[in-house]
């Protein structure tokens, strides 16, 4: 554990916080956040979670635009949600593309777990497209990638960013029910 592991996961932490309040603070911490991350994860070589952070500055960028402007006549997108069916090709996809991209891991680098590191990879891919678009089933998508990333992260020496993850459930579940409610419209 060092300091840039620190920051990055007191970033992540408060971008995570602003996300469950729907609040688009959540963008901006989440480029500091990632930006950090890119260093810490290179220094032990999870290659795909670099690539991971890399998409996620690209994703805050366009989901900050996205949530300000992206609704009916450019106003602010509100919360919504997705089909089962569509839901459900999504999580067939995602398992397609961690095969896809943990076979190519295996054979063209060095890097280690990469099956378990590209499940992180692609489930937080998806639920970062599904964040972008405000669609409520994120929430599912981020439980499924901080399952496989908490072990991961820790077996990897990484404690406090696995500690991190076990918190980024929790406000999970907080924000589950947050946007829960904004959906009923309580």
């Amino acid at each position: 554990m060092n300091y840039l592991e620190i920051t990055a996961n007191f970033f992540n932490v408060i971008s995570t916080f602003f996300v469950s309040r729907n609040s688009l603070h959540t963008w901006w911490t989440g480029i500091v956040s990632y930006l950090l991350f890119v260093m810490v994860f290179f220094q032990v070589k999870l290659y795909a979670d670099v690539s991971l952070q890399i998409f996620f500055i690209i994703t805050c960028v366009l989901g900050w635009i996205n949530w300000k402007y992206g609704g009916a006549q450019k106003k602010p997108l509100p919360v919504s949600r997705v089909t089962l069916k569509y839901f459900l090709a999504c999580i067939a996809a995602a398992l397609c593309g961690t095969f896809i991209y943990g076979s190519i891991l295996l054979h063209f680098t060095q890097a280690s777990c990469p099956f378990w590191d590209s499940a992180v990879l692609v489930f937080s891919i998806t639920a970062q497209l599904f964040v972008m678009k405000r669609k409520f089933e994120n929430w599912y998508l981020w439980f499924i990638a901080d399952t496989i990333a908490i072990p991961l992260y820790y077996s990897k020496g990484l404690h406090l960013t696995a500690l991190l993850y076990v918190g980024l459930m929790c406000i999970g579940v907080y924000g589950y029910f947050c946007w829960k409610r904004e959906l009923s419209g309580c």
